[in-house]
């Protein structure tokens, strides 16, 4: 079997048995991309690489993160969104399709920068009346891991350095290290698996961006894809390629806006429908439901990752979620949700519950309310009901239960105040310790005062001594003259 046979019955099995479709790639691309990923896994005969991977499945995710090299970034091509913003979006922003509503497309959107540069753009440009436009970005690519990032919108900090400084500190959040992109830009961005050869294309699209996403493809492949992308596009609607495709030199449907940057804008003319197009509505549902699902698993796997046990309940609180350590703190055994709080095991553990919930949307505000419980014996909850207020403060709409264990604190406090206690008392015997000494210095002072007056004059004594010996030998030496002369008159 010659090389490219080989390749060729790689890409058919890789389509039919995984639905992996890489046959409208260029074959060289392919090739030495295949070739690289072969040599990682120490494999060098493309009927081996292929059994290699009907034995690990998840070599799928590594092959394709090999031949789609998600060589992305913000604003790419800075003069090309200038373009974008200065030109383009004010045109598209005053012709409106459909009533307030604006749509974009980013095909193979990678680890999303692309789409988040976007929607950047169209915060900056329609500001405050952002909410009348009604934004959506579809943001699609066939790359699961990339999807995965692009949803985290978290990156590197050097990643950012390029974007103005006004910019970074108004739509980043992070350190040095990381930034993640802010909720408001990530809430515009709708992130969905598609495949541009495949899948059908999102209609009524305003603006589309798929930059540097043809040059992948063979002739024919391309020119399938941009009849997928002729159709996503409104009339007037602006299409954003990057700087180094040209395959829409010779094309009648689009007018070049900046043939430099690559940025055109659909004619008036008809474009017929793709072949094999499934409906815009279920291609959007499946994008939103992916969506909504890779966030309920994200929801879900934190909330079963927190200490606390975490309620959340509808306006009519009925329990639509809940963590593991609900049963565990309380002592629970039935499933709560789906249940009406009042006719749950929990009111019926704690029969004031209900109140504290009325007491928490009493007033003209609802108010966070916060009281203890004893489940068991063994056992202190501190628990918080918090009303779940709407994106615009307007009112509620639902409510938080967060309950937490404060056993051990209460046990710990207890310990504190002992030991506080018992510094107390220290602190009291050291003052008298101190006091003593304090006495014990002075009654120093005055001996040592008392033996300085005493050595005082015991040096008197010795000088008063010294000068009675000095008398005495005076005295001696006046009783010898004087026996002397005595002696000297008896001779006479």
């Amino acid at each position: 079997m010659t090389k490219n046979s080989g390749l060729e019955s790689l890409l058919q099995a890789l389509a039919e048995e995984r639905g992996l479709d890489l046959r409208g790639y260029k074959r060289t691309t392919l090739a030495r991309r295949i070739a690289r990923r072969m040599t990682q896994v120490k494999l060098d005969d493309y009927q081996r690489y292929l059994e290699f991977i009907r034995k690990r499945p998840e070599e799928i995710n590594q092959l394709l993160t090999t031949i789609l090299i998600n060589v992305t970034r913000f604003f790419r091509d800075p003069p090309a969104w200038d373009v974008l913003r200065k030109q383009v979006l004010p045109r598209l922003a005053s012709h409106r399709g459909k009533p307030d509503s604006f749509r974009v497309w980013c095909a193979g959107c990678a680890t999303g920068e692309e789409a988040y540069s976007v929607a950047i753009l169209l915060a900056e440009h329609f500001g405050n009346e952002l909410r009348e436009h009604d934004v959506k970005i579809y943001a699609t690519d066939q790359d699961e891991a990339a999807l995965t990032t692009a949803r985290h919108a978290e990156y590197p900090a050097e990643k950012v350095a390029s974007i103005p400084a006004g910019w970074r500190q108004k739509y980043f959040r992070g350190d040095d290290n990381t930034v993640r992109v802010e909720r408001a830009i990530r809430k515009m961005v709708i992130f969905g698996h598609s495949n541009l050869l495949e899948d059908a294309p999102i209609s009524h699209v305003r603006l589309l961006v798929c930059r540097n996403v043809l040059i992948y493809f063979d002739t024919a492949a391309q020119q399938q894809i941009l009849k997928r992308l002729e159709y996503a596009l409104d009339p007037g609607g602006v299409l954003f390629l990057g700087s180094t495709e040209s395959q829409l030199r010779r094309n009648n449907t689009f007018a070049p806006l900046n043939a430099k940057w690559r940025i055109f804008q659909r004619t008036g003319q008809s474009v017929a429908e793709p072949p094999h197009r499934r409906y815009e509505e279920e291609t959007l549902r499946g994008l939103a439901g992916n969506e909504l699902a890779v966030l309920r698993a994200y929801h879900e796997s934190l909330l079963d990752s927190l200490e606390p046990g975490i309620l959340i309940m509808d306006m009519r609180d009925a329990i639509i979620s809940e963590n593991a350590s609900v049963a565990r703190l309380w002592g629970t055994k039935e499933k709560l949700a789906g249940r009406l709080l009042p006719q749950s095991e929990l009111a019926r553990r704690c029969p004031e519950l209900p109140k504290y919930l009325e007491q928490s949307r009493a007033g003209p505000k609802p108010e966070t309310v916060r009281f203890e419980f004893a489940p068991a014996r063994d056992r202190l909850l501190s628990v918080t009901v918090k009303p779940i207020l709407s994106q615009d403060q307007a009112g509620q709409v639902g409510t938080l239960l967060y309950s937490e264990d404060i056993t051990s604190r209460e046990g710990m406090q207890g310990t504190v105040d002992q030991l506080q206690s018992t510094t107390e008392e220290l602190q009291s015997a050291n003052e008298e310790l101190e006091t003593t000494n304090e006495e014990l210095q002075s009654t120093n002072e005055e001996l040592e005062t008392t033996n300085e007056e005493l050595q005082s004059s015991n040096e008197e004594l010795e000088t008063t001594n010294e000068e009675l010996q000095s008398l005495n030998e005076e005295l001696e030496t006046t009783n010898e003259e004087m026996a002397e002369r005595s002696r000297q008159l008896d001779i006479v």
